[in-house]
C-alpha cells in the first residue's frame, strides 16, 4: 500500500473541516435569526385573536370550519371584546347574534355566549326578567 503524503492528509482534512464547519455556522447563525424574529415577534405590541374565516351571518353555528385566527397590532383593535385565540374553543357550537364579515375580529358581545351567561346569572340569583 502506497502511503500519502503528509500534505495531502492535511489538505483532506481542511477540506473535511470546511466541509463539515461552514453549513455547520450558517446553520447556527440562520437558527439564531429564526430565534429572534420569532422572540420580537412575541414581544411586539400585537395581539392573536379569532377572526372570520368567511363572512358569517346571524344565527351560525361556530366552529373550525369558519374562524381562524389573526395577529392584530393592539392599537387597530378598536375594542378590548374580542376574542384572543387561546380562548377559541369557547366559542364552538354557539351562535352569532350580528354579522361578522371575513378577517374581522369575532368579539364577544357578537355571540350566544353573552346572553346564556346573562340568563345563567339570572336564574341563579333568581331574578328572571
Amino acid at each position: 500500500m502506497k502511503r500519502q503524503p503528509v500534505e495531502s492528509i492535511a489538505l483532506s482534512l481542511k477540506i473535511i473541516v470546511w466541509i463539515v464547519a461552514v453549513p455547520a455556522i450558517l446553520i447556527t447563525i440562520l437558527l439564531s435569526l429564526e430565534i429572534w424574529s420569532e422572540a420580537s415577534y412575541l414581544v411586539d405590541d400585537t395581539t392573536c385573536v379569532v377572526v372570520a374565516k368567511t363572512d358569517l351571518t346571524v344565527g351560525i353555528m361556530l366552529s373550525t370550519n369558519n374562524l381562524a385566527r389573526h395577529r392584530f397590532d393592539d392599537s387597530k383593535l378598536e375594542t378590548d371584546d374580542y376574542v384572543c385565540y387561546g380562548d377559541a374553543s369557547v366559542l364552538f357550537g354557539h351562535k352569532l347574534i350580528a354579522d361578522i364579515k371575513r378577517g374581522e375580529p369575532i368579539e364577544w358581545h357578537s355571540t350566544d355566549i353573552v346572553i346564556t351567561n346573562q340568563v345563567n346569572s339570572q336564574q341563579s340569583s333568581g331574578t328572571d326578567k
